[in-house]
């Protein structure tokens, strides 16, 4: 079969040295192509992007916000900051803080009712 490739690619009357070069660069190709094939180097992620920190500080801002409604008794308003806050929410602390403040609202709102 190597016969076959050196004989496809090489004159085997024009240059009797064809044969050696032919097969070094074939092993050259498939050398590169199985270099190729193997996993690339594992980069870590940046550990926060300034999108997801400028995301995580409107998370803040309107589960504080949220906390300033619930002071001021304005608990429809409350359950909608802290519903922003949880669906902005980057970190796992915060996401289940305005939950648990969005369902403190709900709760106060249908005991009013």
């Amino acid at each position: 079969m190597i016969r076959s490739i050196l004989g496809f690619f090489c004159k085997r009357d024009v240059r009797a040295g064809c044969r050696g070069k032919t097969a070094a660069a074939l092993c050259t190709v498939f050398l590169l192509a199985g270099c190729s094939l193997l996993p690339a180097k594992r980069v870590d992620p940046p550990r926060e992007s300034a999108g997801l920190k400028a995301l995580d500080e409107y998370a803040w801002t309107c589960y504080e916000r949220g906390l300033d409604y619930m002071d001021q008794s304005r608990y429809e308003l409350a359950r909608q900051q802290f519903s922003f806050a949880a669906s902005s929410a980057v970190s796992k602390t915060l996401y289940e803080d305005a939950l648990d403040g969005m369902h403190r609202a709900e709760q106060i709102i249908f005991q009013k009712r």
